[in-house]
């Protein structure tokens, strides 16, 4: 109930805020724009409404947060009031921002003598509106920041413990955290976005085209002007803040890199794959003069640079960031996580570029005469392009990891475990399967139109563009159950050894219906446990237990047991399984009821992932709420099958 309470607080003086600062600047513009003022009253009422509406809801809910912070030493540490200084920067900094760009790129066209609506931003915009924009935001943007201070530094209460203010210092660094790389992601992206258009500017051939379009010169130095400045303070400060191990640990902050990494790599090369179409288009004789050679090459290489600088500087952060954990197993984790989804994104791009090669070898046996001529040529170029950025990528990310997973040992199980490796391997098995049925039926479309006797123009072309596809699936399909059953067969060798080193002593009666139950179930579930059936005739002793690395009893051997066999099973090291059978006046919380069968199961299972050296998985507390989560998980997962089938293989199959 106080989350909810503390959310509507926030989300009101957030929201009537932002309503008060831009009904004032929309005043403060109208005033400063003698001509509108004199023309439409509307201008002038708009604004004052907003401004006397927002203003007392702002004042009074403003109040009342800085009063609960006061008196209440959770809620000045509370994670939702560090989040909100930072929403209310980010809300009045950016716009800031924002309108500066717009001031210096369109002063910058006009001083080039070009037209104000080449502006990347504001064109319509006065030296006024951005100053009176800028000038708002910046001051309520100080305001926050102190109170931020002084909220961080504990003396917006005084009751504060110095448990209670390690906590609000944590939770503040922590939205921080998140702050200053949206701030490092903003910058970057207006960065590689100025230095992408001075590029293009740079690039054109002034001789071969004629006059370079000057908008992207004023426009790049705008954002690099604004951008640039902006990226090194917070890279900086990112830097600086790195000391601290918890900066240095941030999963927040590998995420970053991580994305940061995927995008710059994938911008890169696909990239130099337009280079490479346009490389081999001339190959094959296509005729283009120098000028529309570089005119081809602008796009590609004004976006490659910039993106290739930032891969190579943001990548070796990442390594960094990844070797900076301590335990081996679990930067081999991260770095499998990396790769997975690099193999995947090349994967994509190597169907992408199959599929287009065989396109073009069934169009030239097939089609028309003048097809290489007409669209052939580029359809060749682009499919080569492709696959040689495409295969080399996928097999460099996709042998480690597969070297990897035959290895002997922990780190080869721990290869072949990993719910990464084996969500991607289901994954293209779903791919495959759904995308060889989906275009096989579509390839039998085509055969029963021609037996029906409506076949197209071209039947034999488009059955066999259509076959192309069951064929690719079919191939992805059959490479990943390979892969698949490797897995599966090397990783139950691994477990049956394991299995077989574990050894369980079952203290029961060897003809009970229990014991009977319990056999059965192991011989299902784990048929290489060796078992050490204790004799009843004697008592339980040390030497029976000494090969055992785990002892199964009943519950009744908890009380009647005499005080040696009780010292013997309370000194065991090994994992100690009782099965709660009845007994009088002692009733067993979350086992009652269940039948004799069930209990030799579940034992049984919990035999198994102790040998495998799995943790016993805990009971849910609330079996409802479980069900209803698996339900949702369930209805997500449709969603996305239909996603894939609708967005991805249907238009592949047409």
């Amino acid at each position: 109930m106080q989350i909810i309470r503390r959310l509507y607080f926030y989300a009101v003086t957030l929201i009537s805020l932002e309503t008060v600062i831009w009904a004032l600047i929309g005043l403060m513009r109208t005033v400063a724009a003698p001509q509108v003022l004199g023309a439409a009253a509307d201008r002038l009422a708009a604004p004052l409404a907003f401004i006397v509406v927002g203003l007392p809801v702002f004042f009074l809910h403003w109040r009342v947060v800085q009063r609960m912070a006061a008196e209440s030493a959770e809620e000045a540490s509370a994670r939702l009031r560090a989040a909100f200084f930072y929403v209310a920067l980010a809300a009045t900094l950016i716009p800031a921002v924002q309108n500066t760009l717009a001031l210096l790129s369109r002063s910058l066209t006009q001083a080039l003598g070009l037209e104000t609506s080449t502006a990347l931003l504001g064109s319509g915009q006065t030296l006024a509106d951005n100053l009176i924009a800028m000038g708002v935001n910046l001051l309520m943007a100080a305001y926050f920041y102190q109170r931020n201070r002084q909220n961080w530094s504990g003396e917006i209460c005084a009751s504060l413990s110095a448990a209670e203010k390690e906590r609000l210092e944590e939770n503040y660094a922590d939205v921080r955290r998140l702050y200053r790389h949206l701030w490092l992601g903003y910058s970057l992206a207006l960065t590689v976005l100025g230095v992408r258009q001075l590029l293009t500017f740079l690039l054109v051939s002034p001789q071969a085209i004629g006059t370079p379009p000057a908008s992207m010169l004023a426009n790049g130095l705008a954002l690099l002007a604004v951008g640039l400045p902006i990226w090194v303070y917070t890279q900086r400060l990112i830097a600086e803040s790195l000391t601290d191990q918890r900066e240095t640990l941030s999963w927040l902050r590998l995420a970053f890199l991580f994305a940061l990494s995927w995008l710059s790599l994938f911008v890169t090369l696909y990239q130099l794959g337009k280079m490479g179409d346009l490389l081999l288009r001339l190959v094959m004789g296509e005729a283009l003069g120098g000028a529309q050679i570089l005119q081809s090459l602008r796009p590609a290489l004004a976006a490659l640079i910039p993106f290739g600088v930032v891969w190579g500087y943001y990548q070796r952060q990442r390594l960094e960031a990844v070797n900076a954990r301590e335990l081996p197993a679990l930067r081999l984790a991260i770095g499998r996580f990396y790769s997975t989804i690099v193999v995947s994104a090349s994967l994509v791009a190597l169907i992408l570029g199959t599929s287009r090669l065989l396109a073009f070898v069934v169009n030239l046996l097939l089609g028309s005469k003048s097809y290489f001529i007409e669209s052939g040529r580029s359809e060749l170029s682009a499919s080569l392009a492709i696959l040689l950025i495409a295969v080399p990528l996928w097999l460099r990310a996709w042998k480690p990891l597969q070297v990897e997973a035959t290895l002997e040992g922990e780190q080869g199980e721990a290869a072949r475990r990993s719910l990464v490796r084996r969500g991607m391997l289901y994954l293209w098995v779903f791919v495959g399967v759904v995308g060889t049925m989906f275009a096989t039926g579509s390839f039998f479309f085509e055969i029963m139109r021609s037996l029906l006797g409506t076949p197209s123009d071209q039947a034999a072309l488009d059955s066999l563009l259509r076959l192309r596809l069951t064929l690719i699936f079919l191939a992805i399909l059959l490479y990943h159950l390979t892969v698949l059953r490797r897995d599966q067969r090397l990783a139950a060798s691994t477990l049956a050894a394991r299995q077989a080193a574990f050894a369980v002593a079952i203290w029961l009666p060897k003809d009970s219906h229990v014991a009977h139950e319990l056999r059965a179930a192991l011989q299902r579930e784990a048929p290489q446990l060796p078992i050490i059936w204790l004799d009843e005739g004697k008592p339980l002793s040390a030497d029976g237990l000494k090969d055992a690395k785990a002892l199964v009893m009943i519950a009744d051997r908890l009380t009647s047991s005499a005080a040696e066999e009780r010292a013997v099973w309370t000194a065991f090291e090994g994992n100690r399984l009782v099965l709660p059978t009845s007994e009088t006046d002692w009733y067993w919380i979350g086992a009652s009821g269940q039948s004799l069968t069930a209990l030799a199961r579940q034992t049984a299972r919990a035999l198994r992932l102790l040998a495998e050296g799995h943790p016993l998985p805990r009971q849910s507390d609330n079996t409802l709420l479980t069900s209803i989560a698996y339900v949702l998980a369930a209805l997500f997962l449709l969603q996305i099958v239909a996603v894939l089938m609708l967005g991805v293989i249907a238009p592949l199959v047409d």
